[in-house]
């Protein structure tokens, strides 16, 4: 399957929106995605950004950020 093409920007824009849409993680942000200068073994060609939750712990939401990110690295790489 290939990825759609997408700004760090965009990237960063769907991951913040389907991790908020759970309940427990609706502070929660993505930040400081880096384009690698290849791809990784799965093809993807960007790195794991870090994770900030206002207001709680981030390990609440560490497993709803790994299925968010998983689905990500499988659909889009950055332009």
């Amino acid at each position: 399957m290939s990825r759609q093409l997408v700004s760090e920007k965009e990237l960063r824009a769907w991951l913040d929106t389907h991790i908020q849409k759970h309940e427990e993680c609706a502070d929660c942000h993505f930040g400081g995605i880096m384009a690698l200068r290849g791809t990784d073994d799965t093809g993807c060609n960007w790195s794991e950004p870090v994770l900030t939750c206002s207001g709680q712990p981030t390990d609440i939401c560490v497993p709803i950020a790994r299925r968010v990110l998983a689905e990500a690295r499988e659909q889009f790489n950055l332009k």
